[in-house]
């Protein structure tokens, strides 16, 4: 066998098997995202050899990873976007997360949410501690300014009774 003949069965291996990766990769990625890994599979037909085998593989296996991780952050925003959602409900009501849900959303959207609702459990403690603390307020300032009882203190000893013996009297220095 000659060495062009040999070259040519090595790309032809190496032909194959860029085709099953190519295959596998345009199975996950839509076709709008196939345009470098077309433009990989173009540079190795132009030009068939061992550096176009790597890079169009590099390429597809890159359209393959990004495809699966933009799945998994989709599924991630929405899994977080329903947890935002119930955050928002358990704090503002039903009516609120109705309105919030209909909105344009992002991959951020769901921590929007949640931190909506935890800033709204802070606001709603924090008016609570108000409300105790000016209670607590009124009571002493109500109890300052009531008139004092009549009678004696209840802190104060009631008078001792007159004594039978006369008062000592001392002696002239």
């Amino acid at each position: 066998m000659s060495a062009s003949a040999a070259s040519a069965a090595d790309w032809g291996a190496l032909a194959g098997d860029l085709l099953r990766r190519a295959r596998a990769t345009f199975a996950v990625v839509p076709a709008d995202d196939r345009g470098p890994a077309l433009a990989a599979l173009d540079a190795f037909l132009a030009a068939p050899g061992p550096a176009q085998y790597l890079a169009a593989t590099r390429v597809l296996a890159e359209a393959r990873r990004t495809r699966t991780l933009q799945k998994v952050r989709t599924a991630q925003a929405g899994y977080a976007f329903a947890r935002g959602l119930d955050a928002v409900r358990r704090e503002l009501g039903s009516a609120a997360a109705e309105a919030l849900a209909v909105g344009p959303t992002d991959p951020r959207a769901g921590h929007r949410l949640r931190a909506l609702a935890l800033l709204a459990a802070a606001h709603r403690e924090l008016a609570e501690r108000v409300a105790g603390s000016t209670e607590a307020l009124r009571r002493q300032l109500g109890l300052a300014t009531e008139k004092p009882p009549l009678g004696p203190s209840p802190r104060r000893r009631p008078p001792a009774k007159p004594s039978q013996y006369p008062p000592r009297r001392r002696a002239p220095a």
